[in-house]
């Protein structure tokens, strides 16, 4: 009896989480839509719920206002990218990278219409900077064999160069709509990585 119950409450859970994940993709949504007519700072709880059609009180149950909102959703991109990559590491001479550029653009092309949003002229102007803070400190650490050969100087602008380099160039084919095929964007990216890394190691 106790098991059929324990089951129950699962399945309720699990309901619930359901929920909760169809009201905030709503309200991520409804964001995008807000975002691509006025700036962020612009756009208001009040102005969301209501074309949300979600009750305020909702909203306040998952984020404390937009900026928090916002903050949620880059914190969960950023994770995201950090996985990808930690799961691709070391990355060597002989490393071929084009797999790991691969799996970064589709998860961001998977939510392109916010990206896309987040990274104009509506959205968040800092993005870019949280994004790089801790995708330089896990290319750093991807980096195990130049740390060993060459100073803290050098390896600190190697990994700028690689973190800020690639976010410019997805930043732009954001910005065009993703109208240039993919592997037409990453091959220069790859390029110039593997040869640099070659050429150093």
């Amino acid at each position: 009896m106790l098991i059929n119950k324990q089951k129950g409450k699962h399945r309720r859970g699990g309901h619930m989480d359901r929920r909760i994940k169809k009201t905030k993709d709503l309200l991520k949504e409804t964001l995008t839509e807000l975002m691509e007519e006025k700036e962020l700072r612009n756009i208001s709880v009040r102005e969301l719920t209501e074309r949300a059609n979600i009750n305020r009180g909702t909203f306040y149950l998952h984020y404390q206002d937009i900026y928090d909102m916002i903050d949620q959703f880059e914190d969960e991109i950023i994770s995201s990218l950090l996985s990808i990559i930690e799961k691709n590491s070391p990355i060597s001479a002989d490393y071929y990278i084009l797999p790991v550029l691969l799996q970064v653009v589709e998860y961001l092309y998977k939510d392109m219409r916010f990206c896309k949003a987040l990274l104009g002229k509506n959205g968040d102007s800092n993005f870019l900077s949280k994004l790089k803070t801790p995708m330089m400190k896990q290319a750093r650490s991807s980096f195990p064999s130049f740390q060993k050969k060459y100073d803290e100087t050098f390896v600190r602008f190697l990994t700028v160069f690689i973190v800020s380099g690639g976010a410019g160039v997805f930043q732009e084919w954001f910005n065009e709509g993703c109208k240039v095929p993919l592997r037409s964007v990453i091959a220069p990216c790859e390029i110039m990585i593997t040869s640099g890394i070659e050429k150093i190691s």
